[in-house]
């Protein structure tokens, strides 16, 4: 199960790495909504353990 976990993590990263690079050609507003947005839901996964 540990091993799971730490695939599933490894994974969000990159997905949020891969979000953040995409970031280059959106406006100030899209950049800060998609980053709040990313953040939340890994608040929100952690919160709801």
């Amino acid at each position: 199960m540990k091993t799971i976990k730490q695939i599933g993590a490894v994974a969000m990263l990159v997905a949020l790495f891969g979000r953040l690079t995409a970031c280059g050609d959106m406006i100030t507003r899209q950049r800060d909504t998609a980053v709040g947005a990313a953040v939340s839901g890994i608040i929100g996964n952690q919160v709801g353990k």
